[in-house]
């Protein structure tokens, strides 16, 4: 799951530092609608769950 993580991280930060700020946010959603699916079919990897709540805080602060 941090591999996950880092991944879906750097890609959104290069799309940032492109100044792709559209583009950054819909892939932090694509992303966490990928993990919250993730997160129901293995409720018991909290990992999941984690990675999840990190992703929405990413999403938060874009829609704002």
């Amino acid at each position: 799951a941090k591999e996950l993580e880092t991944s879906y991280a750097k890609i959104g930060d290069l799309l940032a530092a492109q100044g792709r700020a559209r583009e950054m946010f819909d892939h932090y959603r694509e992303a966490l609608d990928f993990v919250v699916k993730l997160a129901a079919q293995h409720p018991e990897n909290t990992k999941w769950a984690a990675l999840a709540q990190s992703l929405k805080t990413q999403t938060d602060k874009e829609e704002r």
